[in-house]
């Protein structure tokens, strides 16, 4: 499938009224790559030929100020004809080449836009326990509603199973972006996605506990990869040099008042046969046991079995069709070859990173990222 299947327009980014901004350029983009990462920034790289064509219709200097408009990704899905957008960031550099006539063009996910929002007057979510979540969307419309910060955004509306307490001083000036990061690393997933509200191109800041599609191995609507099938090649890579199956979380305190949580994964140490792996964490700012358990517990499961990283490449036009998995969704990997000769079948992950290659004279190629599931452990 050729790369016409892809189109990239641009809106101003400061949203000064009601409805959605108008398309302020179409460019013909090549030598594309796109990336989406979750609970971070994917990134755009690509660039235009401005020699001979019309480059005063393309409107393309205007239409790619950069930290004044968005770079939108169109994807057309060449059996339903259906576009709708995939990616979505700010274009933060430019730079034209008169010699060759070249303009190129650097975006970031628009997440990146709050790493430029400032909390600048104090916020104060230390009263009681608050939702991480209550507090990261009400961070994001804090951004939104200050001057010029608009820029349409619509949110989702979900709870965690977690309680906290957090104060922003003004004086502190942290970012909107680095603060809600923060609290993901803890509580949750985030990520800001486009969609299509009728003709009217949106973004949408969406939250997850986690985020995307959950599957069983044993589920038959689970989206399936197989090598060899739908996927064209894998790199399977193991690093254990960060792993620890008892985490000792540290909390407030200091000396021998400082509170502490252990967390072990029984799976490994207890009714397993792996080693004793122990690594700690700091949590200097947490004064209370429970959230500190629940951290520390989170932690443990996150590096209980070694952090593995998967890449596969697969089509877009192969079974599943893309877009239908995003960052955050599980599937099963189903891998028979020379490493695995008697099969891994039915392991489920979880798609955090897509690279998306379009193609120009040839097929397009998609790179998933995939990482292995959390770990069931126990914390005292």
């Amino acid at each position: 499938m050729a790369s016409a299947e892809f189109r990239y327009v641009t809106t101003n980014l400061y949203q000064p009224g009601s409805t959605a901004n108008p398309i302020i350029a179409e460019l013909p983009f090549t030598g594309v790559n796109f990336t989406q990462q979750l609970n971070s920034n994917g990134t755009f790289q690509g660039h235009v030929l401005l020699s001979g064509i019309n480059s005063d219709d393309l409107n393309a200097y205007n239409g790619t100020i950069p930290g004044k408009t968005i770079l939108w990704v169109l994807y057309t899905n060449p059996y339903t004809a259906v576009s709708a957008p995939v990616w979505s960031g700010v274009i933060w550099a430019r730079e034209y080449d008169s010699a060759s006539q070249t303009l190129s063009i650097s975006a970031q996910e628009m997440m990146s836009l709050y790493g430029r929002r400032r909390i600048s007057t104090d916020k104060n979510y230390s009263a009681t326990f608050y939702d991480p979540a209550y507090i990261a969307y009400e961070l994001m419309k804090y951004a939104e509603a200050l001057p010029h910060g608009k820029t349409g955004l619509t949110y989702n509306s979900i709870t965690t199973a977690y309680a906290t307490k957090k104060y922003y001083f003004g004086y502190e000036l942290k970012s909107v972006y680095q603060a809600v990061k923060d609290l993901a690393n803890n509580f949750f997933d985030f990520t800001i996605r486009p969609y299509l509200s009728g003709n009217d191109l949106k973004n949408i800041f969406a939250l997850g506990d986690p985020y995307g599609v959950t599957y069983s191995a044993s589920d038959p609507n689970a989206i399936v990869f197989q090598f060899p099938g739908n996927l064209v090649e894998y790199k399977f890579p193991e690093d254990a040099s960060g792993a620890a199956n008892k985490l000792y979380g540290l909390g407030y305190g200091a000396n021998n008042t400082k509170i502490l949580a252990t967390a072990i994964d029984p799976d490994k140490i207890t009714t397993g046969d792996w080693p004793l792996l122990e690594d700690s964490a700091n949590y200097i700012d947490i004064g209370d046991l429970q959230l500190l358990k629940d951290l520390t517990l989170g932690q443990l499961n996150a590096i209980s079995y070694p952090p593995t990283t998967i890449e596969v490449v697969i089509p877009p036009y192969i079974d599943p069709i893309y877009p239908s998995y995003e960052i955050g969704d599980q599937v099963r990997l189903d891998i028979k070859d020379d490493y695995f000769p008697s099969g891994l079948s039915g392991e489920i992950l979880r798609i955090v990173a897509i690279s998306v290659d379009p193609g120009e004279n040839g097929p397009s190629r998609i790179t998933l990222t995939l990482t292995r599931l959390l770990a069931a452990g126990t914390v005292t």
